[in-house]
């Protein structure tokens, strides 16, 4: 199969590990994304190890952070992923371009429900970890000021 060969020290061992590529890669990001959005939301943000999102999504630990680096990224990726599920950038571009206020905010507003009907668990599982967990913290508050300073995609 494709991929390519890299070592990894980890606890004082040596382990050979196949780094995924091309079409498998693809297939490994996806998993990974989708596990982590069901893991989120289920168990929340903070308690969503990245052993058990590997697990979950049917990876080895090294290729989780070969593919995203960590557990914020994986975040990033999702909330980028749920911006394109909802349309948010090609919206953003018609709210840009409609010259009726009161239009421009109508859309502005269904942007915002479409965006909470589809994905209002994992918001609201952000949200609460932001409480508690200072990396959730930074990414609700990144996420906000995203969208606030009228950047139609996160990060």
């Amino acid at each position: 199969t494709p991929g390519y060969w890299i070592q990894l020290e980890a606890g004082g061992k040596t382990y050979d590990y196949r780094v995924p590529v091309g079409e498998e890669a693809g297939r490994a990001r996806e998993s990974i994304i989708d596990a982590a959005r069901r893991l989120f939301v289920e168990r929340g943000y903070a308690a969503a190890t990245v052993d058990a999102i590997a697990e979950a999504a049917g990876v080895a630990v090294p290729t989780l952070y070969t593919t995203f680096g960590g557990k914020r990224a994986i975040l990033w990726a999702l909330l980028e992923a749920m911006s394109t599920d909802v349309g948010v950038p090609q919206r953003y571009e018609q709210i840009l371009t409609e010259p009726e206020p009161a239009r421009r905010l109508q859309l502005l507003v269904r942007i915002q429900c479409d965006f909470m009907r589809r994905h209002g668990d994992l918001l609201e599982a952000l949200r609460t970890a932001a409480a508690v967990d200072p990396e959730a913290a930074a990414a609700w508050r990144e996420g906000g000021n995203s969208m606030r300073c009228g950047r139609y995609r996160f990060g």
